[in-house]
């Protein structure tokens, strides 16, 4: 895209700073962007997931986090499903394909923890190697089960 004349992108999962930043190199000098004072960054990682950047990031504030936030534990049971058949199988494709899908919704809740526990499957995944992927399959669902846990109380960890 940046071939055929886009200016510049932003990957998914981005952060109100990244837009931020990436805007003011476009936006034109001058008033507009006094309003724009940044936020203190989400993602410290002994926190199990950012609640407050979430209901940022997710239509309908906290209550669309708590749906959505129950959605995704519907989605999270199924793709740990398809990792342990992809592991009995010994296809580190599909360990990869479902751990990136994880690790992107974890992303969008600021779960630091969940989505570095996919992204150890993922690469374990891309590599073709599953030497260890059933302790990193076990971390990911206790991180899983941490985020679950959070969700329901409405904290932090």
């Amino acid at each position: 895209f940046l071939a055929a004349g886009m200016d510049d992108y932003i990957s998914k999962p981005f952060e109100p700073a990244m837009l931020r930043d990436l805007l003011s190199q476009y936006a034109p000098e001058g008033e507009g962007g006094k309003d724009l004072q940044p936020r203190a960054e989400a993602g410290a990682p002994n926190v199990v997931f950012d609640l407050d950047a979430a209901a940022q990031r997710i239509p309908g504030g906290r209550q669309g986090v708590s749906e959505m936030g129950d959605a995704m534990l519907e989605e999270c049971a199924s793709l740990i499903d398809t990792m342990r058949s992809a592991l009995t199988a010994d296809d580190a494709d599909e360990l990869r394909r479902a751990a990136h899908t994880l690790k992107g919704s974890a992303a969008l809740f600021g779960a630091n923890r969940l989505n570095q526990a996919a992204f150890a499957l993922e690469k374990l995944g891309a590599s073709g190697r599953l030497d260890g992927a059933e302790s990193a399959l076990t971390r990911l669902r206790r991180e899983l089960e941490r985020f679950a846990q959070a969700l329901s109380t409405g904290s932090k960890g």
